[in-house]
């Protein structure tokens, strides 16, 4: 089971996609997800269907594959180009270790 209550009305269209997938490649087959009061699963009814509509209660719906979910920040072609501009890569005196750690964090 999966509570997530009113978090997802915080979220964009494409971030909610992510979070949504990721819930659903987390849960068990026939897991359930509990959304708030103001929530719904919206155009993701191919993944959860409506368990208990009162309570917001939603069942995962089983799937040919189950895939995991992008895990790496979305992202433009103009705002690759912008960054790459911006902070040039280049070799510094930190070692690879840090340099790694800090590009990680970042």
């Amino acid at each position: 089971m999966i509570s997530c209550r009113n978090l997802l009305i915080y979220l964009g269209r494409a971030l909610q996609q992510r979070v949504v997938s990721t819930f659903h490649y987390a849960l068990r087959p026939s897991g359930f997800l509990l959304l708030g009061q103001s929530e719904t699963i919206g155009g993701f009814a191919v993944l959860f269907s409506l368990f208990d509509r009162e309570h917001k209660i939603y069942v995962r719906k089983g799937s040919a594959s189950r895939l995991a979910p992008e895990l790496r920040p979305p992202s433009t072609a103009a705002q690759s180009r912008a960054e790459a501009k911006t902070r040039p890569i280049r070799p510094s005196a930190e070692g690879a270790e840090r340099q790694t750690d800090r590009l990680l964090l970042k």
